[in-house]
């Protein structure tokens, strides 16, 4: 044995010749060691084994792996073999501690992964009971999830959304490019001023409607997007009447105008002309004026 040997089981050199490598073999590791020594003599092939050993007289314990070589020409009576001995300990530490933070983290993994189940199945059953479209959706823009609004709203079925149903499948095409860039931005964090698009059912008939979305976050990186859609026809409905009022309303007060400034006009110039007493009607334009004045 040399020094290495020596200060590996913490006795002086010379009192390890002599001595057996079994003599600083843990207790429990004995029976590993005599059936590896075993395999090796019947083999005659090299061998590698990680057992426990002790220090000294002592019971401080360390790993060492040994490799292990049988010297030529021997026999079960004249057993010899080479043994080489690397303290492994603290690497065995590491992998022990390596070991333990990884069970952790997969206990860790499958309590948030149930919990996020748990949350999921909650959120499905929360969006199920609103009247709106409620949808997700992956990186790619495939829906992953629709509620029932949704489905209603759009003609579409579990089965078509399982095949595989894009979010530009359910807006015009005029519109595709525009979803397409707001969705982009969604998904980097950013705002998007516009959310309204036209949207296109199933059937092929089309409304317009109101997209709100946000970026769904997987370990801090954005993994789809989660959105709610509103059909805004009823909305577009009385602003189109409202308009139509207005239109109306501004039409009926250029006429006034138009009537009281030819009014006006006439008066002036009656007046310019020499009539004393003048009662005049309100007439529509100039070019009426013969039929509607009366002089008294």
């Amino acid at each position: 044995a040399n020094h290495g040997v020596a200060t590996l089981f913490g006795v002086e050199r010379a009192n390890l010749i002599g001595r057996k490598l079994s003599d600083f073999v843990q207790r429990d590791a004995q029976d590993a060691w005599f059936l590896r020594r075993r395999e090796m003599l019947m083999s005659d092939e090299p061998q590698t084994v990680e057992l426990a050993f002790r220090r000294g007289d002592d019971d401080a314990p360390f790993i060492a792996r040994l490799e292990m070589r049988p010297l030529s020409g021997v026999t079960p009576e004249t057993w010899r073999v080479m043994v080489a001995l690397i303290d492994i300990s603290r690497q065995k530490s590491a992998e022990e501690a390596l070991r333990d933070a990884l069970d952790n983290q997969e206990r860790l993994i499958e309590q948030r992964t149930a919990e996020l189940h748990t949350s999921k199945r909650r959120f499905k059953s929360l969006a199920d009971l609103l009247p709106q479209p409620i949808w997700e959706a992956d990186i790619e823009g495939y829906f992953s999830y629709v509620n029932r609004a949704g489905y209603e709203a759009f003609g579409y079925d579990p089965e078509d959304i399982e095949a595989g149903v894009n979010i530009a499948a359910v807006v015009a095409p005029e519109d595709r490019e525009r979803v397409a860039e707001a969705l982009s931005t969604r998904l980097q964090g950013g705002e998007v001023s516009n959310h309204e698009y036209l949207c296109i059912r199933k059937d092929g008939s089309v409304f317009p409607g109101m997209v709100y979305s946000a970026p769904i976050l997987t370990d801090g990186r954005p993994s789809g997007l989660r959105g709610i859609t509103l059909d805004i026809s009823e909305r577009k409905d009385s602003e189109r009447v409202r308009d139509q009022q207005e239109l109306r309303l501004q039409r009926l007060a250029s006429k006034l105008a138009t009537a009281q400034d030819d009014e006006r006009w006439c008066q002036t110039l009656l007046k310019a002309i020499g009539h004393g007493h003048i009662v005049a009607e309100p007439i529509p334009s100039f070019w009426a004026l013969p039929q509607n004045l009366r002089v008294n």
